[in-house]
């Protein structure tokens, strides 16, 4: 079975100085999946309907050699003030989880709690929030207690 790697990045909107730099590197394009939050968007629409309006993240899987298995990726940047967490727990809900069907959460969440910011880590609600979501669905935090998720600069 080939390697199931996975690269994750918030581009902040920027399209030439992040974005495109960052798809343009042959060592991303060999990724399994490839999730972007927060991407440029071609800020010239011509039409008066946005279906997309509440979320817009870019998401590209490559094909892999396996065994047949549903596997949802939810791709998330939690924007605050949104019911994200809400709708995310809303999609587990429909789609449901077996051994042929799982999931896969990433994404910017904006959210904090020592569970993977480590000691010391201010507790928020949303944060909380969503691990009472994973605890519900029996979903597993892979991050490591305490690792850096985001630098300035």
């Amino acid at each position: 079975m080939s390697k199931f790697e996975i690269l994750q990045y918030n581009t902040h909107k920027s399209k030439d100085e992040v974005m495109a730099t960052f798809l343009r590197d042959p060592e991303v394009l060999q990724a399994s999946v490839i999730a972007i939050q927060e991407p440029w968007k071609n800020e010239y629409d011509d039409t008066t309907h946005q279906p997309s309006r509440l979320t817009h993240q870019l998401l590209y899987v490559r094909a892999i050699d396996g065994e047949v298995y549903d596997l949802y990726i939810h791709n998330i940047y939690n924007e605050p003030k949104l019911p994200t967490f809400d709708l995310l727990n809303r999609e587990l809900l429909r789609i449901g989880r077996s051994w042929t069907i799982g999931h896969l959460i990433l994404g910017d969440m904006n959210v904090h709690h020592p569970a993977w910011g480590g000691p010391g880590t201010k507790i928020d609600s949303e944060g909380t929030y969503l691990l009472e979501i994973m605890d519900r669905h029996k979903l597993e935090l892979t991050t490591e207690e305490g690792i850096i998720t985001w630098e300035r600069g």
